[in-house]
């Protein structure tokens, strides 16, 4: 399995996406979609809600994928570089369909939560057993609920959002 990392900025989003590893030899053309990127913004760090990225994923594969989020401090932004001293801004993320379609038997883990802490991995989309194609964008906003003060601390404050998507087992 070869795992990718990419790291993009504010919240920052990481990549993590696991594939089949691939020898020397040729693989098959069993005409499997397998396509996962994310558009990403850099909001302003203040009360409200902001767009802060947008996942697309296209896969027909039968045997599924999985697509979760997880954060490395629990849904707070902290100040990097004066933290345990610094200020922590608590944080919640939200999840809008933005186009396309999601496949028959594909679990949507977003439905009924307006919004999200990630103080656990929250599972967005998953399947085992997908009968139709699936070809979606997702919208990803960040709430910041409270004012931020103009005495706050100057500093890094961020969060890694780790974005895991895994195709399972390709289709032979």
């Amino acid at each position: 399995m070869v795992k990718k990392h990419l790291s993009l900025c504010f919240v920052l989003l990481a990549l993590i996406l696991s594939l089949p590893t691939m020898g020397t030899e040729s693989m098959p053309m069993d005409q499997s979609v397998d396509q996962f990127y994310i558009n990403y913004r850099h909001p302003v760090i203040q009360q409200g809600r902001f767009l802060l990225g947008t996942i697309v994923v296209r896969n027909n594969n039968p045997n599924g994928f999985s697509l979760k989020l997880s954060s490395d401090n629990n849904s707070l932004l902290t100040d990097s570089t004066s933290f345990p001293n610094g200020s922590l801004i608590p944080y919640s993320i939200s999840i809008e369909e933005n186009n396309g379609d999601i496949g028959a038997g594909v679990a949507k883990g977003y439905l009924g939560n307006p919004k999200q802490q990630l103080v656990a991995d929250w599972m967005l989309l998953s399947s085992t057993s997908q009968t139709s194609y699936t070809d979606i964008s997702l919208n990803i906003y960040i709430h910041i609920d409270q004012a931020i003060s103009d005495r706050l601390l100057a500093g890094d404050y961020l969060d890694e959002i780790n974005v895991h998507y895994e195709n399972h087992s390709n289709v032979i």
